[in-house]
C-alpha cells in the first residue's frame, strides 16, 4: 500500500490520506475485501501522527469504504449486492441497500443493429443503434458492466450525461412512466481482457451475463440491455 503525501501542501494531510485511499479503490489499486495498513504502520512508515491517521480512516469509514473488523484489523468493505433483475432503477436499489450509487461512463456512440436489436427495439439488422457502455459502482466498488442499446425515439439520450441515473433522464426528457424490465435471460461466461480491466478483475474471472428488455407502458422497447454481474458481490433475484 503506498501513499501519495504531501507535507508542505496547503491541503489537510488527513484529507490527502482520505484521497489517495479513494482513488486507489475506485482504480483498483485496494481491492474490495483487502486489507490496509494499520494506524501504526501508517505513522511509522509515512512519519503521521496516530490522530491524523484515525480521522482519515474514520471518515473513509462513515463513507463506506473501509470496514474495521475486530481484532483483525481494517479492510476495504467488500460489497455483497442483491437486486431484483425486474428492479428499474439501479441508483434507487442501492440505496435501498444502504449503499451508495455511481456509475463511470465507458464509450457511447452508434453501432451496426443485430437481430436482437430487431426483435427488441424493432431497428432493421444492418441499420445503425445508438449505445453506451458503463460501469456501475455501489459504495465505489465496481459490480456490474452495462451495456445499454436504445431504439430510434431515445437515441439522443447518449448525448445526455450518463454518469447520471438513465431513468430520471427518461423520465424527465421523454416522458417515459411506468416502464418494466421482461425478457431475461442470464448465462454464465468469463471476462475478457477489456471487461477484467474495467472491473478490476483478473482475466477470464467467471461473471453472470444477464440481458434484458426495458419497456414502455405500451408494450415498446426503449432499450435493451447486457450486464456482466460480477457472482462474489451480487445476488440476483428474479
Amino acid at each position: 500500500m503506498e501513499l501519495s503525501i504531501d507535507k508542505s501542501s496547503q491541503i489537510p494531510i488527513y484529507a490527502q490520506i482520505v484521497d489517495c485511499v479513494k482513488r486507489g479503490i475506485e482504480d483498483g489499486q485496494f481491492q474490495p475485501g483487502s486489507k490496509m495498513l494499520s494506524e501504526t504502520e501508517i505513522q511509522n512508515q509515512y512519519g503521521i501522527s496516530r490522530v491524523t491517521v484515525r480521522k482519515a480512516y474514520t471518515e473513509l469509514m462513515e463513507d463506506g469504504y473501509l470496514v474495521r473488523k475486530q481484532g483483525k484489523g481494517t479492510f476495504v468493505k467488500d460489497i455483497h449486492f442483491q437486486e431484483n433483475l425486474s428492479a428499474v432503477s439501479f441508483s434507487d436499489t442501492c440505496r435501498k441497500l444502504g449503499f451508495e450509487p455511481s456509475s463511470k461512463l465507458i464509450r457511447t456512440g452508434f453501432t451496426g443493429a443485430t437481430k436482437l436489436d430487431e426483435r427488441d427495439l424493432g431497428i432493421s439488422a444492418g441499420g445503425q443503434v445508438a449505445f453506451m457502455e458503463r460501469i456501475r459502482f455501489a459504495d465505489g466498488v465496481p459490480v456490474r458492466l452495462e451495456r445499454n442499446y436504445y431504439a430510434e425515439a431515445y437515441r439522443d439520450i447518449i448525448y445526455e450525461d450518463l454518469e447520471k441515473s438513465v431513468h430520471k433522464i427518461l423520465q424527465e426528457k421523454y416522458g417515459l412512466s411506468n416502464p418494466r424490465k421482461l425478457d431475461f435471460t442470464i448465462a454464465i461466461g468469463y471476462a475478457n481482457e477489456e471487461e477484467a480491466k474495467l472491473l478490476q478483475i483478473e482475466k477470464k474471472s467467471p461473471l453472470l451475463k444477464v440481458h434484458g428488455v426495458l419497456k414502455n407502458s405500451r408494450g415498446q422497447g426503449v432499450y435493451r440491455s447486457e450486464m456482466l454481474h460480477l457472482p462474489d458481490r451480487c445476488v440476483l433475484a428474479v
